[in-house]
């Protein structure tokens, strides 16, 4: 009877072990979890080093004024308005995303979101344990920001084009993005440099 009452506890302890072995040790859950690009320690660390990046060319334009505005007044005027724009929404999308962090950390489990915080929040993303729900204006504020920082930041970069052409090089671009032949742009480019200047192939 014990022979066979050990036999039986054999066999099911065999029994138990191969089923263990063959159930799957990977969690199910793992295939929802957001790309790591999307996790708040990337973030974080995004935000810092342009944070970082354009507060040392908001510097840089700051100690070359005396040499930048005499050459190109507007164009410095347009970069010192991109910059700062973009700084300060750097400095707030910062504040809004560690503001969110702390306030996860006073509730339990007194833990940070493996996810990245939205900014401006959804209101699926929103709940009593993570902060309140912006308002109508709140989200204006921040749209209208974000506009004129892009907005300013293209106006910039167009207006540096101007700056350069009608350059060799920016002329030959246009007249290659325009699709035109090889010998019609070379008398484009003739032309563009004969009336920049004209004494060059006309002397008096």
């Amino acid at each position: 009877m014990t022979t066979t009452l050990h036999r039986i506890l054999a066999l099911a302890t065999l029994f138990l072990v191969a089923a263990a072995d063959e159930s799957p040790t990977r969690d199910p859950y793992l295939d929802y979890k957001p790309a790591f690009a999307s996790s708040l320690p990337v973030q974080i660390l995004l935000t810092g080093i342009v944070l970082t990046l354009v507060a040392v060319l908001f510097i840089h334009l700051i100690f070359t004024a005396q040499y930048h505005w005499p050459l190109a007044p507007v164009n410095y005027v347009l970069q010192i308005s991109g910059v700062t724009t973009l700084l300060i929404s750097l400095i707030a999308t910062l504040h809004v995303v560690l503001s969110a962090t702390l306030d996860e950390s006073k509730n339990w489990p007194y833990m940070l979101s493996y996810i990245a915080v939205d900014v401006p929040p959804s209101d699926s993303s929103m709940s009593e344990d993570h902060g309140k729900e912006w308002t109508t204006a709140e989200k204006a504020t921040w749209m209208v920001m974000n506009a004129s920082t892009s907005g300013l930041i293209q106006i910039t970069h167009i207006q540096f084009l101007t700056l350069l052409y009608p350059s060799r090089l920016e002329g030959r671009l246009i007249f290659l993005l325009l699709g035109e032949s090889r010998s019609g742009a070379k008398r484009r480019l003739l032309t563009v440099h004969i009336l920049q200047a004209p004494w060059q192939y006309y002397p008096l």
